[in-house]
């Protein structure tokens, strides 16, 4: 998963990336997002990018701290706060 995921952020393939939604528990992408070997952020900030805002809140969900921590230092305060009210709203 974690050699697929990387691929992916690579070549940025948005229907392979939104394909990996489909096929994996998000528990599973976080964990590989937190294996890849990215010491300067850039395929984080990609599958941020990449990432709907429904799709980054299953992941923050599953994420460990130190991940959720990367994800939000990697988006806008704007998309943080939207991310934050559509956790919120899924609670319900």
């Amino acid at each position: 998963m974690e050699e697929l995921l990387n691929q992916v952020l690579l070549s940025k393939d948005t229907e392979v990336f939104n394909q990996i939604f489909d096929d994996y528990y998000p528990i599973d992408i976080a964990l590989s997002l937190e294996a890849l070997e990215d010491e300067e952020g850039n395929l984080l900030k990609t599958f941020t990018e990449m990432a709907s805002d429904d799709q980054l809140v299953e992941i923050l969900k599953e994420a460990e701290p130190e991940l959720q921590r990367q994800i939000i230092q990697s988006i806008s305060f704007k998309r943080t706060s939207t991310l934050f009210i559509l956790c919120q709203m899924m609670m319900w």
